[in-house]
């Protein structure tokens, strides 16, 4: 379950910045062996700027788990010293969790975008060019409606026009 929270400013390991809105609990695969053991996270602050689910060690510790980083790979044990999850590691260094795509709940998280609010995430451009990024599935981790026949009179677009 999701509560509302009041903006909550983080700041990611590459200095973006991002808002959480909400905070619940959530129950996460993780890979173990050839098994997968369900990790129970409490606590979760939730962004919907942020696509993906990234974990704290720092939290996990506060939790009562132990993580281990040896031989290229990631070992999370539980308080009863159980391992719960051995995660390799990328090719980039880091520590995924990569998992099969679920159509059924991709859509619960997906932003679902007017091709106008899609003209101003990409800095103004051209509303026509905005709906053929979309339309040629350039455009990812957005659903963007592509049906609504939407006026494309841009006010910010008309005043940096102007001379």
């Amino acid at each position: 379950m999701l509560s509302p929270i009041p903006p909550k400013s983080l700041a990611a390991a590459n200095k973006q910045s991002f808002e959480a809105v909400g905070v619940g609990e959530m129950v996460i695969e993780v890979p173990n062996g050839l098994d997968v053991s369900k990790l129970r996270l409490t606590e979760v602050l939730y962004s919907p700027e942020v696509g993906y689910t990234l974990v704290s060690i720092g939290r996990l510790d506060q939790l009562g788990y132990t993580v281990t980083f040896t031989d290229g790979t990631c070992i999370i044990c539980d308080s009863a010293d159980d391992v719960v999850s051995r995660i390799p590691q990328s090719k980039a260094g880091l520590y995924r969790v990569i998992h099969e795509p679920d159509h059924g709940s991709l859509n619960a998280v997906t932003e679902h975008i007017s091709v106008m609010e899609l003209h101003r995430r990409l800095g103004h451009i051209s509303p026509a060019v905005a709906k053929h990024l979309a339309e040629s599935g350039l455009v990812s981790g957005l659903k963007i409606d592509l049906t609504a026949n939407e006026p494309t009179f841009c006010e910010s677009c008309v005043y940096a026009k102007a001379t």
